[in-house]
């Protein structure tokens, strides 16, 4: 019941509902994006397909190239979307719980870690409102593996923490803390960088750990486990199951050269990159350099973005690092070895993406959940520590800073969110307007979708595919469309012939008569034809009139 007498503890936590609710109120109204839709078109055909059982057998090693194997974003992602289906508002409801309750470990495992309340409030609050960060909140195909995955790192932490407390004697923490990172592991291996971090806790953070030098080296051994569960022993069972090689790395792969550029440019730019909101940096840092410097320097924009922009964030990033290593000159040991780790955690946190083709200047915000989480206990421990100087006006000099800064994210990710709401409404208007032909549909189906531009490019993904997922339910649509990559393309038109009937999207006409041409058995009335008026954000029903054009066009 101590738990309940805990009045900075329970205030925090009220504090940080409130602000994760104001800030994330409306991911409840955002519409699918992007994966969502394959998600979703996976989850139903595997309902239909074996279930979870199959699924859980299909994840076991076999004959297929083994890259990457999270089997527990698999297994949630399937149970989610067959439990939410279309239901948007449901995963806006979870994705803010998710929010709610990490921002809530990170204030237990920084209180923990720092003995400050004030501390980890303002690292929680630091990381909930990063707008850099926010795309793992507001994105639904993010939130189950980069969520999830951060909610077992951090209860890892946490009872690692704990377990260090004890003077490594209560050993069910070191146990629930293994186990825990197999999870986070499971569902993304972003969270690797803590073969970094909980060394340095193990041997650093307290001083009468160090005559307990065997205890910690058992420690350092265990805390290997996960990663030789999680990604080793997959791999090896795949060698001894003469599984086929992949010839070659994954496109998303950086090559070597790319992986040494990364490892010192990524989190040396990174340190600045994480207090601003994604569109500030562009906006103000690489597009201002293209506008100014480009016919100066006689270069390519992209160019001079990456020479100017990166000049610039590396010289800020430079300034920030300095400070903060400057500022354990004026604070004790104790408080020097949080800041120190904390800093190290950054930059580790890091690492797992100098792997990929960075193919912008800032990662996928979505992939920063993990810096902008250590750079929140950095920011938050300076200032603390250097306000302790004048304890009387601590909190208030916590708040100047804090407020003005998490009130810029809030604003920032709302403002966001409000673009992403826009079009997810007008994404959502077009498809229950195509909701009118569920009762023309048959056995085979071929849709058209132009506009008076070429191509009809309005979803971030292929819009025969997110049109098999919306009319599945009627019972006129092949199962394998749901899955099938090509029209998962956003540039791909054809007619595919399943087993359960033909299923075809087109953007332009010249490829639909062609279509028609080479399957004369079709009848010009399984073609559902609509036009879009960009500019009006409207969609009309023409398929009598494109029929009657078709109908004429094949009989000359």
């Amino acid at each position: 019941m101590a738990i309940y007498r805990d009045r900075s503890l329970i205030i925090s936590i009220f504090i940080i509902i409130i602000v994760t609710v104001i800030t994330f109120w409306h991911a409840k109204d955002i519409f699918f994006q992007q994966d969502e839709w394959l998600g979703l078109g996976k989850a139903i055909s595997r309902s239909d397909s074996g279930g979870l059982p199959s699924l859980i057998a299909d994840l076991m090693p076999g004959d297929k190239p083994l890259v990457r194997l999270l089997p527990l974003t698999s297994i949630f992602n399937y149970i989610v979307f067959n439990l939410f289906g279309l239901k948007m508002w449901a995963y806006g409801v979870m994705s803010l719980g998710l929010a709610i309750i990490n921002a809530s470990i990170i204030y237990l495992a920084i209180r923990k870690l720092s003995k400050s309340s004030l501390i980890a409030l303002g690292a929680a609050l630091f990381w909930v409102t990063s707008s850099l960060s926010s795309q793992a909140i507001t994105w639904i195909g993010a939130v189950i593996p980069s969520q999830m995955s951060l909610t077992a790192f951090l209860g890892s932490l946490y009872f690692m923490l704990i377990y260090l407390d004890s003077v490594f004697k209560e050993r069910r923490w070191l146990i629930f803390s293994i186990i825990l990172m197999v999870v986070s592991l499971s569902f993304k291996e972003s969270g690797i960088y803590y073969l970094i971090t909980f060394p340095l806790l193990i041997w650093f953070l307290k001083d009468k750990l160090k005559d307990n030098f065997l205890a910690r080296f058992k420690t350092m051994l265990l805390i290997v486990l996960p990663v030789f569960l999680v990604l080793i022993m997959p791999r090896l069972l795949s060698v001894f199951n003469h599984q086929t090689a992949s010839s070659s790395a994954p496109t998303y792969f950086a090559s070597s050269t790319n992986v040494i550029y990364n490892a010192f440019l990524l989190p040396a730019r990174s340190a600045f990159h994480v207090f601003l909101p994604v569109g500030k940096i562009y906006e103000n840092i690489y597009s201002a350099s293209r506008v100014h410097y480009a016919e100066d320097a006689g270069l390519g924009g992209c160019a001079v973005e990456c020479l100017i922009g990166d000049s610039f964030s590396l010289m800020v990033s430079f300034y920030i690092i300095v400070i903060i290593l400057l500022t354990t000159l004026l604070i004790n040991r104790d408080q020097k070895k949080i800041v120190l780790i904390s800093l190290a955690s950054f930059f580790a946190s890091l690492l797992p993406f100098i792997l990929y083709q960075n193919r912008t200047t800032v990662l996928e915000i979505r992939y920063y959940i993990f810096p902008t989480l250590w750079m929140g206990v950095i920011l938050s421990s300076i200032c603390y520590y250097l306000l302790s100087k004048i304890p009387k006006f601590r909190l208030f000099l916590m708040l100047v800073i804090f407020v003005p800064l998490i009130a810029f994210n809030i604003m920032n990710i709302r403002k966001g969110m409000e673009v992403d709401v826009k079009v997810g409404e007008y994404r959502r208007q077009m498809l229950q307007t195509v909701t009118e032909i569920k009762p023309d549909l048959q056995k085979d189906n071929v849709f058209y979708f132009f506009t008076d531009n070429t191509g009809f490019y309005e979803f971030q993904s292929g819009f025969g595919q997110t049109l098999a997922v919306w009319f599945y339910n009627t019972g006129k649509i092949p199962k394998e469309a749901l899955t099938d990559f090509d029209f998962y393309n956003s540039y791909y038109e054809g007619l595919k012939e399943y087993s359960e009937g033909k299923y075809g999207y087109f953007m332009t006409y010249e490829k639909l008569i062609i279509a028609f041409q080479n399957n004369p058995d079709l009848d010009v009335n399984v073609l559902h034809a609509y036009y879009w008026d960009h500019p009006k954000h409207t969609i009309k029903n023409v398929s009598f009139e494109i029929r009657n054009k078709l109908k004429s066009d094949l009989e000359k």
